[in-house]
């Protein structure tokens, strides 16, 4: 019996596949050194599931959060470097923001995972 693992089918398949959008803070000095935000957004798609306990704990902040996901997708996402602020991500009506991003964009055609935690819901508190 030959069983092969073919993630790029499983991650494309439009059973589990959602679409959510990617809001991307790239931040850079003026003339003046003022810090000067843009946002730009785009739109992907890819798997979305709860994240699990085992996922939180590996956050560096060591937080244990509430509303945290996971996201499998080809589109690249940054948890934030001297540039750029951490990628949010809206789904359903709530943003999360990235916290770890796993990349596996050098193999096959590429897939990262990102750990996001929800940002302030009304009536919920994170």
């Amino acid at each position: 019996m030959n069983l092969t693992h073919n993630t790029d089918r499983v991650l494309r398949n439009p059973r589990w596949r959602q679409d959510f959008t990617i809001y991307r803070t790239a931040r850079t000095p003026n003339e003046k050194g003022r810090a000067i935000t843009e946002e730009g957004v785009i739109q992907a798609a890819g798997i979305i599931q709860p994240a699990s306990g085992d996922d939180l704990d590996r956050l560096s902040e060591g937080d244990r959060v509430e509303g945290a996901i996971m996201v499998h997708t080809n589109t690249p996402l940054s948890p934030g470097d001297d540039e750029i602020l951490p990628d949010e991500i809206e789904w359903r009506g709530v943003r999360y923001l990235v916290r770890s991003v796993n990349d596996w964009q050098d193999y096959g055609i590429g897939w990262c995972r990102a750990i996001c935690t929800a940002q302030a819901i009304k009536g919920l508190s994170t």
